[in-house]
């Protein structure tokens, strides 16, 4: 279990008062449980918080006097990572760096450029299914219409096939002897 401090115990750690480690407890920055005491309560303190404090941000004391503050500690890892990059720069890595994420930046939008045409290709794919299919539905109703034309001009046919029929036997009954033409 880890230990715990009091409120004087982590202030004197911290380098600070007892106020500011209430404060520090109040916004969260250190973890901290109240424990009834007589008809009062006092701060337990998580030593490991106090010790990522001290970690993160030094001593309150220090910092006043001069010790490195947070601010010194970030102006130094910004200071390094300059030198990192000139470092790169010289050796020709950070070109090839640079570039590679240009033409990884390239192709991501070549890609994306190409999703978009074949969204598009399908979504005009399906409007010529669609019309293919309206298309068929009417050369379906013309077949239709000329298969009842063909019934319709083979009914006429067999009426003119009868009628030519009616006409001979017409002709052949007039010209037959004994007729009334014959008579005369």
């Amino acid at each position: 279990m880890p230990r715990s401090l009091t409120a004087s115990e982590a202030a004197r750690l911290l380098g600070t008062s007892k106020p500011t480690v209430t404060a520090l407890i109040a916004k969260g920055h250190l973890q901290a449980t109240r424990q009834p005491r007589g008809k009062l309560s006092i701060w337990r303190i998580d030593e490991r918080s106090v010790e990522r404090w001290l970690d993160e941000h030094g001593r309150y004391d220090q910092q006043s006097r001069g010790g490195r503050s947070r601010l010194a500690k970030l102006e130094a890892e910004v200071s390094a990572l300059r030198e990192e990059v000139r470092a790169l720069a010289s050796a020709g890595q950070l070109e090839t760096g640079v570039n590679r994420v240009a033409e990884e930046g390239r192709e991501r939008d070549d890609l994306r450029a190409r999703i978009v045409s074949l969204e598009e290709a399908l979504a005009r794919a399906q409007l010529v299914a669609e019309l293919q299919r309206d298309a068929d539905a009417e050369r379906a109703a013309v077949v239709g219409q000329l298969l009842e034309a063909i019934g319709a001009s083979e009914r006429a046919d067999a009426l003119r096939r009868r009628a030519v029929t009616e006409l001979e036997e017409a002709l052949a009954a007039f010209l037959r002897p004994g007729h009334a033409a014959e008579i005369s």
